[in-house]
């Protein structure tokens, strides 16, 4: 599917989905799912979308999680290792506990590039989860 005839590049992120490109594969599904998503393995990502929200802004957010992926920056899994390797906190500390506290420094991480390309700050979590 391509991204630009189903109106999820313009000239706001087009430069990022370009950059995103020349080292990843990236697959765009639409989904029954009613959020947006990505998942990724290696150099290959797929970005889900509900077929009834096609949202630039949601899609934006997940090219962005492929992005810190891209860097390297791979902040939820140093948490749950950082956990996992402390009695204490790996007991009070849940699996889905974890994986949201890693998504949100992402989101931390990727709130500004996404303000910087000229998003809205209010649309940045609406759809993407």
């Amino acid at each position: 599917m391509n991204p630009t005839e189903i109106g999820l590049i313009d000239n706001r992120n087009e430069d990022l989905w370009n950059d995103l490109n020349k080292t990843h594969s990236i697959t765009i599904e639409l989904s029954d799912y009613p959020n947006y998503a990505c998942d990724s393995f290696d150099n290959n990502s797929t970005i889900l979308i509900p077929k009834d929200e096609i949202c630039i802004d949601s899609f934006t957010h997940e090219l962005l999680h492929i992005l810190i992926r891209q860097k390297e920056l791979y902040f939820g899994s140093s948490l749950e290792n950082l956990v996992r390797g402390n009695q204490i906190l790996n007991q009070i500390l849940s699996d889905n506990l974890i994986e949201h506290f890693g998504n949100c420094i992402d989101h931390i991480k990727m709130l500004p590039i996404y303000l910087e390309l000229g998003f809205d700050k209010k649309k940045f979590t609406s759809l993407a989860y």
